[in-house]
């Protein structure tokens, strides 16, 4: 209740407050229909149909920090016994940044929590709709899509690592002009229009490149992860493998990402 209560009663506070705002009071000039709105705001359907019901910016933030927060807290209840460390490390990882900040992402990844049992059970519909109702607030929830093929596939050590050291490469090798013509072939306007976005509004002097030392970092978390599963056998059970996975995918994104914008590769992984 604390954090939802922080996330919904905050002003100014968050780096896509303001944005969000300006977008909120766009949307109330247009006369039209649903449609008309979409049309002229390249926000997600889902955020853009909560902008259109909400009667001001206030309720808007409430109903976001209302959804987010209380999906995750949720899921961290039920699916977890070490809740407190969860807590912690869902503040310091996603809610400082995104339900307070990046609050369409925030809602997407809540959504997609629920999704990983299907991806283990192998509930393609299921999983499928969850993916779809995730991509309504953040198209980046595409991303998630692969974890239902490796879900809870148990790989050997020298696999993880090689895949981390393959990420590396990437990571050196690939350039943005890459990952941009891809972009343009994926048969969705939208996706399309996202990646273009990120990839190319922000100029070297304006953000942050990912450097070295992230992607280093990244890796040595997975090796430590890797060694650890590797001499116990009680944690190996099949959200575990999940979170294995989905954290090596992530990493391996994050090498075709290594010549854009650290905000661009922020939120390429963030659902992973």
């Amino acid at each position: 209740f604390i954090l939802a209560a922080l996330a919904a009663f905050r002003y100014n506070v968050g780096y896509d407050f303001q944005t969000y705002r300006r977008s909120y009071e766009l949307s109330q000039r247009f006369m039209g229909n649903f449609m008309e709105m979409a049309s002229r705001i390249h926000f997600e359907w889902g955020y853009l149909f909560l902008m259109w019901i909400a009667p001001n910016f206030r309720v808007l933030i409430i109903l976001c920090a209302a959804v987010a927060v209380t999906l995750k807290m949720a899921y961290i209840k039920k699916e977890t016994d070490a809740r407190l460390v969860c807590i912690i490390m869902y503040f310091m990882g996603i809610f400082l940044p995104y339900d307070m900040g990046i609050v369409r992402q925030g809602i997407s990844i809540a959504i997609l929590l629920y999704s990983i049992k299907y991806a283990i059970n192998k509930d393609v519909v299921k999983f499928g709709l969850l993916i779809m109702l995730a991509c309504l607030f953040h198209v980046t929830a595409l991303l998630f899509i692969p974890m239902y093929f490796i879900a809870n596939h148990k790989y050997t050590k020298r696999q993880y690592y090689i895949v981390a050291g393959l990420s590396l490469v990437l990571f050196i090798c690939v350039r943005a002009e890459v990952v941009v013509n891809v972009a343009r072939l994926i048969p969705i306007e939208l996706v399309q229009t996202k990646v273009l976005y990120y990839a190319t509004i922000y100029r070297a002097d304006d953000l942050e490149h990912i450097t070295y030392i992230t992607m280093i970092k990244r890796i040595l978390v997975l090796i430590m992860f890797v060694e650890w599963l590797s001499k116990t056998r009680e944690n190996n059970d099949d959200k575990t493998i999940f979170y294995l996975n989905a954290y090596t995918l992530s990493i391996f994104i994050l090498g075709l990402c290594g010549d854009l914008n650290a905000i661009f590769g922020g939120r390429a992984i963030q659902s992973l």
